[in-house]
């Protein structure tokens, strides 16, 4: 056989073994994408039977009417920045709600925190600007969610739970178990429910076992008591228990702290609040919304802002901050094929572009290397 014949052919081989190669990272790289994107544990099947299902006490809102509601509500607020969930109501609806504020006969309802705390399926209407003056400027409250990733919490903080006993901050982090940390108050009308909804909807969308996170909470609001603690914790329960089932659902564990250790913790997570002395009682703090994604040792690992999490991206935070010890093989792989990006809080999707790159070079090298021995078998 002539040697140019046989250098061709091995040429040619060569160059069907690097295509089979591009082809192969093509395929991986959607197949990534798309376990990325679906739902997790038959999503669609589970929201089917959970809409099907009711509680065993008092009938409840069908889930999807409950959600649309939200979303009404959430929509109708006056937003300073929806991506942190700070949010102010518009000053036109003052008069309105003022209005709301008296009861039949002109007489005046009361302001009690502890009998306005919301069920689960309850929203209450914000009326955090109802004391604005018409025409008066709405300046944004000075409220932000600072990222400190790596910080470490103070796991020595004394704090209360829901049933009044005395403990540490740190006994919340057993095992080998990360932790979700949401940060607001207890007797909050509006967008600590609406964030607590959403983290729950979103951890049964990821299908992770409940015992491999756990849902601590702490209050920003030095007022707030075990007793206020308890009756938020049986409301997040209940919407809970509504979603995952009775058996499955997962417990979320609200704690109190004074005012010192309040500041202690919030300035480590980069949590600013500002308590507005022209609101009324029911709703006396502005705050930003939003998780913290916090390891089994005490390190903050991710945020994720807003009062709606994106399934896939809280379970990749969740295995992440547990170090590989939950999920699976496949949320490994997308890990490593994705970038979190600290400026938006989320991962990209970096598995499609590392397969253009990829095709790319392989591309140029196989079209150099040919050139390179068609113009040697010239010259033979």
């Amino acid at each position: 056989m002539a040697q140019p014949e046989l250098a061709l052919r091995r040429i040619g081989a060569v160059a069907v073994a690097l295509v089979a190669v591009i082809v192969l990272v093509v395929v991986v790289a959607f197949a990534l994408l798309d376990a990325w994107h679906a739902p997790k544990g038959g999503a669609d099947a589970s929201d089917t039977e959970r809409d099907a299902r009711s509680l065993p006490s008092a009938p409840q809102l069908d889930l999807r009417v409950h959600r649309a509601a939200e979303r009404a509500r959430l929509d109708s607020l006056g937003w300073v920045d929806r991506g942190r969930g700070i949010a102010h109501i518009p000053i036109d609806e003052a008069g309105k709600l003022l209005q709301e504020e008296k009861g039949e006969g002109g007489r005046e309802k009361g302001n009690r925190p502890e009998a306005s705390t919301p069920s689960p399926l309850t929203l209450h209407p914000s009326r955090a600007a109802a004391k604005l003056p018409l025409g008066a400027a709405s300046a944004p409250p000075p409220v932000d969610f600072v990222q400190r990733i790596g910080a470490r919490l103070p796991l020595d903080l004394p704090v209360l739970d829901a049933r009044g006993h005395s403990t540490r901050l740190g006994a919340q982090f057993t095992g080998s178990r990360p932790v979700l940390l949401v940060l607001g108050y207890y007797t909050c009308p509006n967008l600590c429910g609406i964030a607590m909804h959403g983290l729950i909807e979103a951890l049964h969308a990821t299908a992770l076992p409940v015992d491999d996170y756990r849902i601590v909470g702490v209050s920003v609001d030095p007022q707030d008591t075990p007793a206020s603690a308890r009756a938020r914790a049986d409301a997040y329960g209940g919407y809970a228990r509504f979603v995952f089932g009775e058996r499955n659902a997962p417990s979320s564990h609200l704690l109190v702290a004074d005012a010192g250790g309040i500041d202690a913790l919030t300035a480590r997570v980069g949590f600013v609040s500002m308590r507005t002395p022209d609101a009324p009682a029911s709703s006396p703090i502005a705050h930003p919304t939003g998780v913290v994604v916090v390891t089994p040792e005490g390190t903050v690992s991710r945020y994720l802002f807003g009062v709606r999490f994106d399934a896939n991206e809280l379970r990749l935070a969740l295995v992440e901050a547990s170090a590989g010890r939950i999920g699976g093989l496949s949320d490994r792989v997308r890990l490593l094929c994705a970038h979190f990006d600290p400026a938006i809080g989320l991962h990209s999707e970096a598995a499609m572009n590392a397969a253009r790159v990829t095709g790319l070079l392989t591309v140029l090298l196989l079209g150099g290397w040919i050139l390179r021995r068609l113009r040697g078998g010239d010259r033979r």
